[in-house]
């Protein structure tokens, strides 16, 4: 543990110090009170202090006091260390904040088992802490979900007159091309059904760095026409298990069409999240979520169309410290940036994780000028269809 010190005795200080180093702790020494307070309300502070009664400026009963009237995320433990030994002296320094009381001289494998209580301690905090904390981030991604999402006028516009004139030579071609192989059916433009009674069938998204926009990939149609496709396809009746891959065939044959044509483009993107076959009806959610500006290209190899959406969002660059990054942030950059370090922890393109977060806030604490990171956000559409996503280089962390 990190540990603070806060005696004027020189020589208790230096036996303190010692012995506590020798324990492998990291130890922080200070001569009076008001340093003491300094450091416990300062950035990084100690979660354990062990203070004098008597020094300088603030007492040690003084010191708790006013830490106490401090909220923390993980309140520290505090420790008195006097000469004194009444029972109402350690009754007083308990009633002021203390959590501990030790009598010099300090007896060396009774103070070493009361830091082990103090670990403990501190240590249930911090997993509550963690607890709350991935509790609190996992609501404000919920509520997300239900914040309109939409693109600025002049944008959707520009988007879509750009969407317009790759039709004919990107988007089309990518999505015949796809949905026919993966389906065996020669698929075909057909124009827009008055009724499309239909589910989603997959989802994926795309980056586009250069313009700052994500676009979520819905494929969707009604299950008797995906039931068709797989019947057609493979000469027999589609399981549940079954048509759920063959769906998720479709989708990864969609998104790969789409990638081959970004790239043959020369235009900057990612594609940070698997492909999803979700087979799940339209709820009253997904269809606030999907209701954005866009454009929708119905396919048929027989009479019932599928429907391929892209649907765009403002996804600006946002920079961020390490405390400030969510779930599903895209790096823009490799961290650490190679002109801070040669060995990469994570690539660009790379939708961060819980566990990946916490591994940059692990590697920043240990920087003296942690880097600020550049990523993009998802759409709550993403968000929704990769609530369980589980990266491949966290794994590997």
């Amino acid at each position: 543990m990190k540990i603070l010190v806060a005696d004027d005795d020189t020589i208790a200080r230096k036996v303190l110090q010692t012995f506590l180093r020798q324990s492998q702790h990291d130890v922080i020494v200070v001569e009076n009170g008001n340093q003491a307070l300094e450091v416990m309300l300062g950035p990084d502070a100690p979660h354990v202090a062990i203070f004098d009664w008597m020094m300088p400026g603030l007492s040690g009963p003084e010191l708790c006091t006013k830490l106490r009237e401090h909220t923390f995320p993980v309140q520290p433990y505090l420790i008195i260390l006097s000469a004194r030994k009444e029972k109402h002296d350690i009754a007083t320094a308990l009633d002021a904040g203390a959590d501990d009381f030790l009598i010099k001289p300090f007896n060396i494998v009774e103070t070493q088992a009361r830091l082990r209580v103090a670990a403990r301690a501190i240590e249930r905090q911090l997993g509550l802490h963690r607890q709350i904390t991935q509790s609190q981030a996992a609501l404000q991604e919920h509520i997300a979900l239900f914040e309109p999402e939409s693109l600025e006028t002049e944008a959707t516009a520009a988007l879509l007159d750009n969407v317009g004139a790759l039709q004919s030579e990107l988007i089309e071609p990518a999505l015949l091309e796809a949905l026919s192989a993966a389906s065996g059916q020669a698929m075909r433009i057909v124009p827009p059904p008055e009724n499309f009674d239909h589910v989603v069938l997959g989802w994926s998204g795309f980056l586009l760095t250069r313009e700052e926009l994500w676009i979520d990939v819905l494929l969707e149609a009604p299950i008797a026409t995906a039931e068709q496709l797989y019947a057609q396809a493979h000469g027999v009746r589609a399981e549940p298990e079954n048509l759920k891959t063959f769906c998720a065939g479709l989708q990864v044959a969609l998104t790969d069409g789409l990638t081959q044509r970004l790239r043959s483009r020369r235009t900057p993107f990612f594609a940070p999240l698997d492909p999803q076959a979700p087979l799940c009806e339209r709820s009253p959610l997904l269809r606030s979520l999907a209701r954005r500006t866009g454009k929708t290209w119905f396919l048929a190899a027989g009479e019932t169309p599928v429907s391929v959406s892209l649907l765009p969002l403002r996804s600006p660059l946002v920079r961020k410290n390490a405390t400030e990054l969510r779930r599903l942030d895209v790096l823009v950059r490799s961290y650490p940036p190679p002109e801070l370090e040669e060995i990469m922890l994570m690539p660009e393109g790379l939708a961060l994780t819980q566990r990946l977060i916490d591994r940059i806030g692990i590697d920043a604490q240990g920087r003296e000028h942690p880097p600020l990171i550049d990523v993009h956000r998802v759409s709550a559409l993403a968000r929704h269809y990769n609530r369980n996503h589980v990266s491949h280089v966290a794994a590997e962390l």
